[in-house]
């Protein structure tokens, strides 16, 4: 869903929508989807041997590096790395 499609069937503002939403969880509608992605995101690094251009794309990102960029800024660590380390517990 888009900002608009939120905000018309809120009946709010994006303003006032984006600002009730971050009161209410903490986070930017954006920022909760990007979190949503991320999880999705360790989900796939754990099952599948797909290449990250590919997790990417398939989480709507725009490109790996995006998705990479995202990633560490959310979990710390770069998704390889984060494999790795879930591959090896």
């Amino acid at each position: 869903m888009t900002l608009d499609e939120l905000t018309r069937i809120s009946n709010l503002s994006p303003s006032h929508f984006i600002n009730s939403f971050k009161q209410t969880l903490g986070v930017t509608p954006h920022q909760y989807l990007l979190k949503i992605r991320i999880e999705r995101a360790k989900e796939k690094l754990q099952s599948s041997s797909l290449p990250l251009s590919e997790i990417a794309y398939e989480l709507g990102f725009t490109d790996q590096s995006h998705f990479s960029r995202h990633f560490k800024k959310i979990t710390g660590i770069p998704p390889l790395k984060w494999k790795q380390n879930f591959v090896q517990k």
